[in-house]
């Protein structure tokens, strides 16, 4: 993943066996009224799908949001 922000609007898929690799500290970053109803928390990146059995691997990766995003589950 190169270096930089990646703003996300909703979830992000990332499926069970990726390897992630963030180059120079790249940024996921949520942002956006999906994440910011208090009733309803998104998750801004999810790993595999439920039910899912397995791994992934993800290093050099900063999750975070712009804004509020007061109930933004980051991963």
């Amino acid at each position: 993943m190169d270096a930089g922000v990646y703003v996300i609007t909703s979830t992000l898929f990332i499926p069970v066996g990726t390897r992630l690799v963030g180059e120079a500290w790249a940024t996921i970053a949520a942002k956006g009224e999906y994440f910011n109803d208090q009733s309803n928390p998104r998750v801004a990146v999810k790993v595999g799908e439920d039910g899912e059995v397995g791994c992934a691997e993800i290093s050099d990766v900063v999750f975070t949001t712009i804004g509020p995003g007061m109930r933004a589950v980051l991963l």
